[in-house]
């Protein structure tokens, strides 16, 4: 998956743009598209969605395994050009990947567009009900774009902040994202810790993907040196906390860990 290797695999933006240049009369949505738009998949990019500008029935599937026909109506003022490659409107490029690819699939690049954009909820729905037809799935997609958030910073915050939601765990009272505390470093220094997840107040989540500790936020021994005394201080603070990476969170084991805390802490009298 895009989101938890930095390794290219699948499509790059060379071949989608080769692909696209062999269809002008078509425009490039799905997974391809958002590649284009330089918004993150949770899947690496194996087929280029295409959509007629006539918004005619395309007919027979193309010979090519890596061309993907769909139909539909499409307005010729909602194709744009993003790095050479004609594309239909961003919007319809998150409601197509949401109807043929699924609902997490669609919620990385939903997500990172809310954070990076700093774009409502209901400024995505008002632009969904002015420029999208209302055809099959677009209630789900609305559905989603209402429960979207505008904190994950990453595929794998919005990928574990979506199965902590989606898990109904009972003793789950309170959940919040993107929380602040303070606290002193080494040399007596004001410092600032903000956590990805903070439940019923004292238990903490943290997701840490890979690019963490590859050597893009620095050497990976001081970036781990860190992370371990910004866990020491929030311990100290008497919150627990929960590192989690791609494999915990798709596993089920993110989930498992906060159960069994949350069942392990007595309640308050």
């Amino acid at each position: 998956m895009r989101g938890r290797h930095s390794k290219q695999q699948g499509l790059g933006l060379q071949q989608i743009r080769e692909i696209a240049a062999a269809f002008p009369r078509a425009a490039v949505t799905g997974p391809a598209a958002a590649l284009a738009l330089g918004l993150p998949t949770l899947g690496w990019v194996e087929a280029v969605d295409l959509r007629y500008l006539s918004g005619a029935k395309s007919g027979k599937q193309p010979k090519d395994p890596r061309v993907i026909y769909r139909s539909g109506r499409l307005r010729s003022d909602l194709v744009e050009e993003h790095d050479g490659i004609a594309t239909v409107h961003p919007m319809q490029v998150l409601f197509d990947i949401y109807r043929y690819y699924g609902r997490l699939e669609a919620l990385v690049p939903l997500e990172h567009v809310r954070f990076h954009q700093r774009i409502s909820q209901e400024a995505l729905l008002d632009t969904t009900k002015r420029l999208l037809p209302r055809a099959n799935g677009i209630r789900g997609f609305e559905e989603l774009v209402e429960g979207s958030a505008g904190t994950s910073q990453s595929p794998l915050e919005t990928i574990g902040r979506d199965a902590v939601l989606q898990a109904g765990i009972p003793e789950i009272e309170k959940i919040e994202f993107q929380v602040a505390f303070e606290y002193a470093g080494p040399f007596g220094e004001h410092r600032t810790a903000v956590v990805d997840m903070l439940i019923n107040g004292w238990l903490v989540v943290e997701l840490d993907g890979r690019l963490k500790y590859d050597g893009t936020y620095g050497a990976p021994t001081d970036v781990m040196l860190a992370e371990l005394e910004r866990q020491k201080q929030l311990q100290s603070l008497e919150l627990a906390v929960i590192r989690a990476g791609w494999r915990d969170v798709m596993g089920g084991k993110l989930i498992s860990d906060i159960r069994c805390l949350l069942r392990a802490r007595p309640k308050a009298a």
